[in-house]
């Protein structure tokens, strides 16, 4: 193959651009131009590759939890489960000094049994108020604390893919604890809750009836008295 003298390389490569340059406009009309413009918009832009990446990070976000959602059941669930120790003295505790919730109670209601002066992240409506206003009135409860989703200063039970952090746990006068997570009727039933509440029912299970834990489907506050 010859090769071009690296000085003539400029001037050559010039007079190629204005030839096809000509070509193209000659022919914008018709074959050339159509056809270049036909082949760009067939292959794959920035933004359609990005949309394919997205999609295959999702598959496999995908795949990867419902391989641990899997050991995660075989390891607690399975025919040879882990063993479990349950002990509400290392994983229950209310430290008022711990207790920093990022807004307060919104609502006019005035509750006489939360444990801290502070009601943290609660509305004053909604199923969530509607679960302490029940907690509140119980006769069992001697106190309860709203739980924050703080890995260092709430209580959390952990699932196949994060820490799950209930709505309510509660003290009750016979020295047990209530905990409580309140789930919308349209949601109790999906995977998640599923998940989280066979977590909280085998915690419960393992205490030696110290722990009790309920997931009552939407409004059914009842749920709350059948397992004390």
């Amino acid at each position: 193959m010859r090769a071009l003298n690296a000085t003539r390389v400029p001037e050559a490569l010039g007079r190629r651009s204005k030839d096809q340059a000509g070509t193209l406009n000659q022919h914008r009309d018709g074959s050339t131009y159509g056809r270049l413009t036909r082949h760009a918009a067939g292959c794959p832009d920035a933004r359609g590759m990005f949309h394919l990446r997205k999609a295959v990070e999702t598959k496999i976000g995908e795949h990867r939890t419902a391989q641990a959602r899997e050991s995660y059941q075989r390891v607690l669930f399975g025919p040879s489960p882990t063993p479990i120790e349950v002990s509400p003295e290392f994983c229950l505790s209310l430290d008022e000094d711990m207790y920093s919730p990022n807004s307060d109670y919104e609502g006019t209601f005035v509750f006489q049994k939360h444990h801290f002066r502070r009601i943290g992240e609660l509305k004053g409506e909604g199923e969530e108020f509607e679960c302490a206003v029940f907690l509140d009135s119980l006769r069992e409860v001697r106190s309860w604390v709203r739980n924050l989703s703080r890995p260092n200063s709430a209580f959390w039970l952990q699932t196949s893919t994060d820490r799950f952090y209930p709505d309510f746990v509660a003290l009750l006068d016979d020295g047990r604890w209530l905990v409580v997570e309140a789930k919308g009727e349209h949601l109790w039933s999906n995977d998640d809750s599923k998940e989280k509440r066979a977590v909280g029912e085998l915690w419960a299970d393992k205490s030696d009836g110290r722990c009790l834990f309920v997931m009552p489907k939407g409004s059914d506050w009842n749920a709350i008295h059948a397992v004390l």
